[in-house]
């Protein structure tokens, strides 16, 4: 499903999820994003009273390692994600993170 799925039992989970892996530890980590609650509304210069875009700054952390990977995205005004950056880590696809859980699962080899 690529780096955005409703993830696992999704029917009335608005979140985007996406997949990072730590740089330094090679964790893997979901991330859930809500679009209606955890973006923040970013006006133009001039004052305008309706939004020109959205944003959304997450910093996470793994349960196996302590280093922190930050989480850049912009949204367009109908809360469609037009940009993302990763600082610390890098994004993978819902395949590649399930993959590697169900590896873990079995003793991962």
């Amino acid at each position: 499903m690529g780096f955005l799925g409703g993830g696992p039992g999704s029917g009335d989970d608005r979140g985007l999820y996406l997949y990072v892996e730590v740089e330094k530890s090679g964790e893997q980590i979901r991330v859930r994003i809500d679009p209606h609650n955890d973006l923040a509304q970013e006006f133009d210069a001039d004052g305008g009273d309706r939004p020109t875009h959205y944003t959304c700054y997450k910093e996470v952390i793994g349960t196996r390692s302590f280093h922190p990977v930050e989480i850049n995205l912009e949204f367009s005004r109908r809360r469609q994600l037009v940009s993302q950056e990763v600082t610390g880590g890098r994004f993978i696809s819902e395949d590649a993170f399930y993959a590697d859980a169900a590896a873990d699962d079995d003793g991962g080899d």
